[in-house]
């Protein structure tokens, strides 16, 4: 769960990055005339990108908590 989480988290923000480097990218070429493009391949590779880091630190707090005795977290409640 803790895994997945941070996978989804990392992947939103990846698409609200991608959407907002499209929109920045096409103001500055309307202000300044200037023909800005973004492949979409480098998109794509920015979520997957975002995706790797969501896999890479969600893993820790996953592998941990797949560790713990539940008698033991419930203990501080």
């Amino acid at each position: 769960q803790f895994l997945l989480e941070a996978i989804i988290l990392s992947n939103i923000g990846g698409a609200i990055g991608v959407v907002i480097g499209f929109g920045l990218g096409n103001i500055v070429s309307l202000l300044t005339h200037f023909a800005v493009t973004v492949p979409v391949e480098w998109a794509v590779i920015g979520v997957l990108f975002c995706t790797g880091i969501g896999v890479t630190f969600g893993f820790w707090p996953a592998f941990k908590a797949a560790k713990m005795d539940p008698i033991e977290s419930l203990r501080y409640e």
